[in-house]
């Protein structure tokens, strides 16, 4: 769980405007884009301490998103049945992290969620709708 923080550029763009300025959201992986300033068509609209590009849009014609803005109660316990998912995450985060990690993202998962329909619905009135 990590928190993402929204840049200025978030008071302009279409789909993240009504979002609050730091959000708690779901990272379980480790890759991640690099070096986007080196495109002036590419807009960073939120990092993280993690995760420098959590949010970019190019353009007007694509976004990318660093982290899982959506959960079911269950998303960590399915994820942790994967013996490599498990071990990664013990690696980084210590013995029993599949627990804590767990209750962790249960706790968020409401504001999550909530941030998933904002996203949903403003891609489907204000992206699809209008074109």
């Amino acid at each position: 769980m990590l928190d993402v923080n929204f840049l200025d550029e978030k008071k302009k763009d279409i789909l993240f405007t009504d979002f609050p300025e730091k959000i708690t959201s779901l990272q379980w992986h480790s890759y991640e884009v690099q070096e986007l300033e080196k495109y002036k068509d590419v807009t960073l609209i939120a990092s993280s301490k993690e995760t420098k590009y959590q949010i970019f849009r190019y353009k007007e014609n694509a976004y990318g998103i660093q982290f899982h803005i959506e959960i079911k109660d269950t998303t960590v316990n399915d994820w942790g049945c994967v013996p490599e998912y498990k071990l990664a995450l013990e690696n980084q985060l210590g013995q029993g992290a599949l627990e804590k990690f767990d209750k962790a993202a249960k706790e968020n998962m409401i504001n999550m969620n909530n941030y998933s329909k904002i996203l949903y619905t403003k891609f489907k009135n204000d992206i699809i709708l209008n074109n």
